[in-house]
């Protein structure tokens, strides 16, 4: 069920920047009304990209949050989270998540924390993790629970995943660091 309060509201919009209302299809999660700030605090820069006009609302200005999650109604009416926008790729054609293919190898009892990134110059998923498994390990467990083009095609060993300062993965750091060692 949708919630709706007097002055704020949650929706989703498609990457055309339309409203979605029907089950089953993906949009970003948008957050209007009093509870949203107008920008970052002395931060114009990053406040660009997820402080902007609602779309849905060219009489007067309205500041709405582009959250960066995606998600989708289901026929329960309810909103159920994807996952992150920045987290999203395509490869051979199909979209995937990354952070589907990290939840399937942190149920590995020896991976503390995997981290799947995209290498897009060479068009590549690399799989960093932290812990004691084995590669192939690793890759035959994956093959039984993903399709192929989802399995990574390097995986790396690490002993430590960079965070960004909201603690999530920062995907960017680890890649640059890899890219530095190779």
């Amino acid at each position: 069920m949708r919630k709706e309060y007097q002055n704020e509201k949650v929706f989703l919009l498609d990457e055309n920047r339309q409203l979605i209302s029907e089950a089953d299809i993906e949009g970003e999660i948008c957050v209007a009304g009093v509870c949203v700030a107008i920008g970052y605090y002395g931060n114009q820069r990053d406040s660009k990209y997820p402080f902007i006009q609602n779309p849905l609302n060219m009489k007067y200005e309205e500041k709405i949050y582009l959250t960066g999650d995606l998600a989708q109604y289901k026929e329960d009416g309810q909103l159920y989270y994807i996952g992150r926008k920045d987290a999203q790729i395509k490869y051979l054609g199909h979209r995937i998540e990354l952070s589907e293919i990290e939840f399937y190898v942190n149920q590995l009892e020896k991976v503390n924390r995997a981290c799947c990134v995209f290498y897009h110059e060479k068009q590549r998923l690399v799989l960093f993790y932290l812990g004691s498994e084995e590669e192939e390990v690793i890759i035959n467990y994956l093959s039984k629970k993903l399709p192929v083009y989802m399995i990574p095609n390097i995986c790396i060993q690490v002993d430590s995943i960079p965070l960004t300062k909201n603690g999530k993965l920062d995907r960017s750091k680890l890649l640059n660091e890899y890219l530095q060692q190779v």
